[in-house]
């Protein structure tokens, strides 16, 4: 999931550098000069929620005629408000998440 960070003193959102101490990782903002812990709490692109849990997608091929094949599987993060249906539907029937058609 790529997310976007944001300087909290000036807003800079692209001369940002990181760097791993033992604590984590550390964001500096070239533009203000501002240091600040990164967040790795996994966010909802939609609603910007935390209760992100990853699911499991099928990833098809198509075969003859219209037969599909499942050829492998890719883990995508879904939210618990937004996506309710999908983990409703999918996780807790422990059914894969279907790639959009």
């Amino acid at each position: 999931m790529a997310r976007e960070f944001r300087c909290p003193a000036c807003g800079e959102t692209e001369c940002l550098h990181g760097r791993s101490t033992a604590a984590g990782t550390v964001l500096t903002c070239e533009s203000c000069g501002h240091e600040w812990p990164r967040d790795d709490t996994p966010r909802c692109r939609t609603c910007g929620g935390t209760r992100v849990t990853t699911a499991s997608r099928v990833v098809l091929a198509g075969g003859r005629a219209t037969l599909e094949s499942i050829v492998g599987r890719q883990l995508v993060p879904v939210c618990a408000d937004c996506d309710r249906d999908v983990v409703r539907t999918y996780i807790d029937r422990g059914n894969p998440y279907r790639p959009a058609t």
